[in-house]
Formats: structure tokens, sequence, C-alpha cells
């Protein structure tokens, strides 16, 4: 029986159901017999008369080609009754639209068939016995004119998949399958040129694997069905497309030797045959001698990218490229100590210096003389002077110890340094500063006003320069030396991933080690001297490598001083530089960032920087330091009078800014780095200062866990949890634990069926949402669905409470080292004695008008500063009035004062908003079918609350009882006046 699609709510119950022969049921329903009808385009391997074996786009019917691979397989099939059939006979014909299937062996036995009392009717024949299956397709049916190329080949492809299931093909000599296998592989090549190999095991009578290289990823063709190689094996579909058969099913196993599965292990991807010249390996430089008799003596150089591959292919002017070949590195290399094989297998970088010099996995190249074997005797690696070319060098070390150790104890890998600076004093260049660390040669040539030329970006470096630096290899030249077992350990401590916790102990010593230093006025640690030309792995991981961590560290977790990153810290240096009086576009600002502030890294990162410091939106800042005309709260939070107390740092422009209140707990922070994490919620800017103003009348601050609430009704005073605040978030905040948080949003119950929903959990966000200040969905369900959803909980069944938890409370103290704070109370009041602190160096430098010159620079100098603010100090001698009443202020009075007028502007600032989103609360944003979104008004109640609602308040008991049990020691207070 069958029914029709179509409504049956007019039509008679005879039209409804029909009774349907075989043959009209199948045509009627032919995906549920032989797939569709319908063509479809799609990558297939098939077989082309001048190609071969060849996987290409084509466009076929999957019904047409499952008839004809269900009648080729039951020919196939006919091998496991008949072990005396030899063969199949495939003829098809475009021209007469005729497609034969014939085999020999025992047809159809000619019997009576005893349930439905018949013979098989055959024409009488004389010989011996064969199946012929002839049919010429009704291309109409499938929507063809004729059988084109694509199906041909396609057919024609299953013709050699058969020969080559059924042992057709197989090799007298070897047992391999391997005429049918090298319709793959004829004319293959691997990128050295070498024809490709395949590797075969006949594993028992039901399983056979070919394998060998592949051109486009993984790529495999298996045969199930052909010769039955399981037991009844079940599939998916009438179209048997993917077996679902469970291994457990299969009847047999597939178990492959030793021998095999080393055959197809890494070495696939290497080459026991050293090659003069290789193919196939783009932008790579070969020396000339590489791979010939001289090979030992050939150094590969690999180079940070395309701009210091010209500078090295540059120096080879000087040196010649008989003995050195280039190859440029695309960033950073794998880890390949935590990679997994397949990660390995796919990475091209890798594969490319395998194939250069020539290594084979699990070879060891213990012996000297073994060295011979590769195409290159020794690796130089050339990078930019700074931390990230320190890492690169550091995981290319990590690559060769992880897979050939032994390499190391060899001199088989080098560095090639360039100058961080250059000067010149009267035309005459001075000695070139080298050292990653060494910055004091740097202050220097500032202090007194030398030429200079900033070279430790590799692509800052002119040819000529390059020519000078090859010229003078030995200079240059810095040789790795292995130094024993604790080398083995300091570069296993710096990539291992179970070295974890030890890694960050390492991190903190040195942290602790560069406090010392800076306290007690000690030079930093470096490693590249003039007369430097050797150091060991252990020294460039504890000296160079460890660099990087700490920079990952500073770049992900900001200061405390000032809540910013570098990358922040450079726009804010940059507007101050600009101080714009109108709008500017992020990508004019981006340019003056990367202009004015030595920004090193990608374009596009320093835009989200930009963007992420002007948000405003819900979730995002509470004060943002970018505004739309220019920055008066950003000038009122970084007073230009502390400028002249700032340390200046000759590449990242300052340590940090000092701001009148910690803006790391007004804006919030988040940040994974090396071995730590910080996460810190936003707070309100008015608690935050009416603390600082409790810290100055030295009384100790409401603790930013607690506040007072008052119940008029209870007649009780109740402390419970002052909690991050983020701007205009109209739901609520509960505390769940120490540093846990519960956010949830808003709902309420219109009516027995209608619920609304006008606020969500901090940063959960929506396609598509009512305005941008408001968020407004009107949902309506039946009233025993409502009741279910009311009975669960309205918040839980629309996800409207997210929790929020803030344990890793970690930040670079005012010393530049990290500190772990238990909580906002720590941060405050170390930001605050900070803080007050410069205040106090604020008036001395003001009132430096009472001290002499030499007393002034002394006491800077005691201070901790140079003495350049006296060329400031200077002009300000014309401000005698001013004096005057700032020597009767004391530090805290110039605070209060800085306090004050932030609060009276931030005021105005929120007032502005508020009248700006008022303006526009009755417009949003509707798609239209072609061009922008157009604004459309909308009635005041649109976009707020409905005023009839009963408010659903959040749950929190549950939430706070799983709380409790993970935290037993926290409080809670109840104060009766």
């Amino acid at each position: 029986m069958d029914a029709p699609k179509k409504s049956s709510s007019k039509l008679s119950v005879e039209r409804v159901y029909q009774k349907k022969t075989q043959l009209e049921h199948i045509l009627l329903r032919p995906d549920t017999y032989v797939g569709t009808v319908e063509p479809i385009t799609q990558q297939m391997w098939v077989f082309d008369e001048e190609i071969g074996m060849n996987q290409r786009e084509i466009t076929f019917v999957p019904g047409l080609y499952k008839i004809f691979d269900e009648i080729l397989v039951n020919a196939a099939d006919n091998k496991q009754r008949d072990k005396n059939m030899t063969g199949i006979k495939i003829t098809i014909d475009a021209e007469s639209n005729t497609i034969s299937v014939w085999n020999n062996g025992k047809g159809i036995p000619v019997v009576e068939h005893k349930d439905e009392k018949m013979y098989p009717k055959i024409k009488f024949f004389d010989g011996d016995d064969f199946t012929c299956v002839t049919f010429q397709p009704d291309l109409s049916k499938f929507q063809m004119e004729k059988l084109d190329k694509d199906i041909v080949a396609l057919l024609t492809r299953r013709a050699y998949d058969i020969a080559g299931s059924c042992g057709a093909s197989r090799s007298r000599s070897t047992g391999r399958n391997c005429l049918y296998v090298d319709l793959y592989v004829k004319d293959k090549v691997d990128e050295m040129g070498v024809a490709l190999k395949v590797v075969n095991e006949k594993v028992n009578d039901r399983w056979e694997v070919c394998l060998t290289l592949s051109e486009k990823g993984f790529q495999q063709i298996g045969f199930v069905n052909c010769i039955a190689t399981t037991k009844n094996p079940s599939f998916d579909s009438q179209t048997k497309e993917n077996m679902t058969l469970q291994t457990k099913s299969f009847g047999s196993k597939c178990v492959m030797s030793e021998k095999f599965v080393k055959a197809t292990q890494l070495n696939k991807k290497c080459s026991s045959v050293k090659y003069s010249k290789i193919k196939g390996i783009p932008k790579l430089d070969d020396a000339n001698d590489a791979g010939g008799k001289h090979s030992a003596e050939c150094t590969l150089i690999l180079t940070e990218g395309d701009s210091a591959k010209s500078l090295a292919v540059s120096g080879l002017g000087v040196i010649g490229r008989d003995r050195y070949g280039v190859f440029p590195l695309r960033g950073k290399i794998l880890n390949v100590r935590e990679a997994t094989h397949k990660q390995i297998m796919e990475n091209a970088e890798i594969n490319n210096i395998i194939k250069i010099v020539g290594l084979q996995y699990k070879k060891s190249y213990e012996d000297p003389e073994s060295l011979r074997s590769l195409r290159y005797g020794r690796i130089m690696i050339m990078t930019d002077q700074d931390q990230d070319g320190s890492h690169i060098k550091g995981l290319l070390i990590n690559f060769f110890h992880h897979n050939w150790p032994s390499l190391l104890k060899h001199t088989f890998l080098e560095e090639f340094i360039t100058p961080i600076v250059k000067v010149n004093k009267s035309k005459q260049e001075l000695p070139s500063t080298v050292s990653l660390s060494s910055t004091s040669g740097r202050k220097t040539q500032r202090t007194l006003n030398l030429a200079h030329k900033v070279l430790q970006r590799l692509g800052t470096s002119t040819s000529k320069e390059a020519k000078e630096y090859f010229a003078d290899m030995e200079k240059h030249r810095i040789t790795f030396r292995y130094s024993g077992a604790e080398d083995d350990a300091a570069i296993t401590l710096a990539f291992s991933k179970k070295k974890t916790d030890d890694r960050k102990e390492w991190l903190t010593n040195f942290m602790e080690d560069r406090r010392q230093r800076r306290m007690h006025g000690l030079p930093e640690q470096y490693l590249y001297g003039t007369q430097a030309r050797h150091l060991s792995y252990n020294d460039f991981i504890n000296k160079e490598l460890i660099l990087f961590s700490n920079s990952d560290n500073e770049r992900s977790i900001p200061s405390l001083v000032d809540g910013l990153k570098p990358g922040q810290r450079k726009v804010l240096f940059t507007c101050m530089k600009r101080n714009d009086k109108r709008e500017v576009k992020v990508a004019q600002l981006a340019g003056s960032v990367a202009e004015m502030s030595a920004y090193h890294h990608g374009e596009q990162a320093l835009m989200m920087t930009i963007v992420n410091l002007a948000q405003n939106f819900v979730g995002s800042n509470n004060v943002n330091i970018l505004q739309p005309l220019g920055h008066p709260l950003a000038k009122l939070l970084f007073p230009s009078g502390d400028s002249n107390l700032l340390k200046f740092l000759y590449d990242d422009n300052q340590k940090w800014y000092i701001p009148i209140i910690p803006m790391v707990l007004v804006n919030g922070a988040e940040g994974i780095g090396t071995g730590w994490a910080c996460k810190l919620p936003n707070y309100d800017p008015r608690e935050i200062v009416n603390n600082i103003y409790r810290l100055l009348k030295h009384q100790d601050p409401l603790p930013m866990e607690t506040f007072l609430s008052v119940s008029v009704l209870l007649n009780v005073i109740s402390v419970s949890s002052q909690l991050p605040r983020y701007k205009n978030f109209k739901g609520v905040i509960h505390e769940l634990g120490q540093n846990q948080y519960l956010m949830s949003g808003e709902v309420s119950v219109l009516d027995r069926t209608t619920i609304e929903i006008t606020e969500l959990p901090v940063r959960t966000w929506t396609q598509e949402y009512h305005t941008d200040q408001t968020v407004k969905f009107v949902v309506r369900m039946s009233e025993e669905k409502l009741a279910q959803a009311e009975s669960v909980g309205l918040h839980k069944v629309f996800k409207l409470q997210s929790t929020l938890t803030c344990n890793s409370m970690v930040l670079f103290d005012h010393m530049g080292c990290m500190k772990r704070y238990d909580s906002v109370q720590d941060i405050l009041k170390e930001f605050f004695d900070l803080r007050l602190q410069y205040y106090k160096l604020r008036k001395d430098w003001l009132l430096g008008k009472n001290k002499s010159k030499r007393e002034l620079i002394r006491m800077l100098v005691q201070k901790g500063f140079e003495s350049d603010p006296v060329a400031a100090w200077t002009k300000a001698q014309e401000k005698r009035s001013e004096l005057n009443n700032l020597d009767k202020k004391s530090p805290e009075d110039l605070w209060k004062e800085d306090l004050a007028v932030f609060i009276e502007e931030l005021d105005k600032v929120e007032a502005q908003e508020r009248e700006d989103d008022n303006i526009g609360k009755g417009v949003k944003l509707v798609k239209g079918k072609v061009g922008k979104p157009k604004a459309k008004k909308l009635n005041l109640e649109e976009t707020l609350p409905s005023l009839y609602g009963r408010r659903v308040e959040p749950p929190t008991q549950a939430l706070r009882s799983d709380s409790a049990k993970s935290c037993p020691g926290r409080r809670r207070w109840t104060i009766h006046p």
C-alpha cells in the first residue's frame, strides 16, 4: 500500500490508500531500493582512458550506478559458490545504451523450487554454464540523455575494482594485487622524485592490505561485499555505501605483522637515500654541495620568515652558496614532544626539514660517521633578536632533542645573532648591543643623544648590513654545546607537559631573582658578550628562553598598577602623544601605535586591542579608557603631573602608568599565560573611590566582598556581599562562596501562557537583541508547559544563570614580578600604598623650586629616578602662585582633589550616555532583503520591561549549598542593632 504525500483532509480513502505492485512501488519510491535517481556532483575515483585511476569531480546518478553495481557484485559473489569460476566480462556500450555483465561457472540450478512449485525459465544450451545479464537503462527515468563520459568512467572503475578484489590482477611472482594497485600509483613520485613504493601484506584468506603515500591527506579504498569478506554484512541502506556491521561481528580479524607496521611508520616521510637534489619544497635555496661528498661541511640556515631569508641570501653573496642553504620557517614550528602522531605526519614544516636535511626517524646519530648520511652537517638558526625569536630557537632545539637526541651531542646546532642597536657618533660606528637583556647600553645611547638604529627584527637590517654580518661570520655564529644530563633536563623542563608544576617553580624563581636584582640595583643577566662563541643548552633555556616564558605572561596578565597589558599600554601612550580633539578611525590609530610605540605584533591584534579599550557594552568596561570624543576620563585617571615620575622603557614606552584608582578592579582582568592565569571581575568605581577615601582617613576599607544592607520590615542589618558590578547590567549577582558568584538574568510571568525575559547573564550573547542597550524576549507557550517550566525553574529552563569563579587573582606587581592575591582588599591596599608614595613624589617634584638643582638631582636618583625631569622642572618655576598653594597641601589632599574631579566628570559622562540612550531607545535595526539594515521606530513599551509582570526571583539556595560544601569555612553574618 502507498499513500500520497499531500494532505488527506479532503481526499477519499481510495485516493489516500492505494495498492501498488512491486514494480510500481519501485518506480514510485526508487530511493528505497536503488538510491536517488537525481543527478549529483561529487569527488569520485574514476578510470579515465588517457590518465588511468583519477580522483575528480563528476556528475552521475546514484540509482543507475547502484543497479549496475548490484549486478556486478552478484557476479563476483558467484566466485564464493563456485571456486572453478574463472572470469567476468563487462561490456559498456554507450552508443547502443547497453550494459552487459557475464560470468562463467555454475549458474542458477535448473531444478524445481519446492515452495514456489516452478522451474527457472532458460534457453536450451549445450556447453559450459555461464550467467549473462544484459540491460538497457531507461535514461529518461534517470534524467539522462546518454551514457556520458562521467558515468562510463565510474562504471569502468568498478570493473577494475572487481578484478582487483577477486584476485584477477594478482602477480604470480609476488602474490601482491599489483596490477590493480599500480593503477593508482602509476607515474606517481614523492617529493624526492622517486617512484612511490607500495607496502603490502596478505594477512589471511579474508584480509589483504596495501599502503602507499597519499597526495591529499588520508585516503582509503576498501572492499567488503565483492568477495563477502564478512558473513552477512549489514549496511545503512540498500545502496550499501556505508557498512554498519560492528567489528566484533566481522567473523575474522585483521592483525598486521610487526614487519608491516614498521614499514609504514614515520620513515615513510623520510628517505634512507641521500639525494644531491630534491624537488617539491617551496622557497628552499639548497646549497650546491648538499647531498654530495662535502655534505658534512654544509650548513642549512633556518630563518624566521621570508624577510629574514632575504637577509641571509644577501649575506651568502659574501661567503658563497656552495656550503650554505637557506630555508624560511612559517612562524613557530610544532612542539613535537606533546603532538600526536597525526599532527606530526601532517605538519608540512617538519616534513620539509626532515627531507632537506635527510633525517630518518628512529636512527641514532651517535657515531660522527653517521652524520655523513645527512645532506647537511649542521643547522644554523637565524631569528629576530626578541623573545619570540628565542621561542622559535627553543622549539627547534626541542624538535631535534626529542627525535634525535644524539645529534645534540655533536656541534650540529648553532645560531646566528645580529645587533639589536647600532650607534654612530660623529659618523663613527660604536660597538653594537647584541644581548636580549642588555638594555643599559641602549639607555646610555638615548641619554647621550647618540645617533642609533634599532635592529631587533631582522627585516630592519639592510642588504649592506647583511653582508657586513656574514663577512665577520665568527663574530655572529654561536655554537650550542652539549654539557650532559643537565641540558636534557632543561629542554624537557621547558617543553614537556608533564613538567607544568616544575615550570611554574622555574618561572617563580626567575621572577624572585629579578626582584632581588632590581631591589639591590644589580644588572640583569645576559648571554652574549662580545667574546661569546658558544653556550650550553642549559644556559640557553635558563637565561634566554625563560625571557619568552616571562614575556608571554607579561603580554597575557596585566599589571596591578594600571590594569593594562603591554599592547594596551602602547595604545594609551600613543593616544597621550597624539592628544586628539576629534574622533579617529581605528585603522589610523593602529598605524600611529605601530609607528610611535615599537609595536611588533599583528595589525589585526592591535586593532582588536584598540576596540576592546573603547567598548562599553554590558560585560566589557565599567570605564572605557578610549571614548568617542577625546579621552576626558583617561586624562583624569592618568594625570599628566605623574608623567615626569614614571620610568621609561626604551621598547615598551612605560613600565606602567599609575592611575588615581586601581583600574584592574574597575574593568576587571582576564588572561592565560605560561603556568599562570588571571581572572578578576569588574567593580563599581564609586565604591572603590569611597574605600580610598576611608584609607586616606586611616580607616579600614569596607571589604570588597561585603557591604551593609538594611531590611526595614525585619529591623535587621545584614552584612552580605558587595559584589562585582557590571555597568548597565540589570540582573542580579549573588555570592555563592569565596570568590564565587552567580549571575542571573531577569524573567517575569505576564500571564498563564506568557513570560518576558529582559536581561541575560553577563557575557551571554544573542544573535538578535531588541536594541543595543536592552534585551526583551516575549515567549508564549501552553499553560501546561509554563506550569512545568515554573516547577523546574524558569531561570534553569531558559539558561538565565551563569557562575563566575575568580580564584586566580594573579597580577604583576610594581616591581614587574608576578604575585597571587587572596582578595580584592589586598589588591586595593597594595595599590593605595604605591599611589600615595607617588603623590608624595609628585609634590616633591613640583616643589623643587626650594631645592638647588644638585640637591634635586640627588633626591631623584636616590628615589630610583633619572635626572631627566630637571629640564621640565625648570619650566615649572613660572607657576609660583600654584606652588605656594601646593606647599600647603598634603599628598592626601592632592589625591582627594583628583578623585573629586574624576567622579564629577564620570557623572557627566554617564549622564550624557543615558541621554543618548534615551534618544535612541525607540529605534531598532531591521534586516531587509537587500542593502544595509534599516532603522525602525518602536513604541516605548516595546523596549522596556512590562509594568505588570510578576518577577521571578532567581534561585540560589541549591547552588549556595553546593558552594558551602566546597568552601566550609565561609561565614555569613546577621547584625542586630
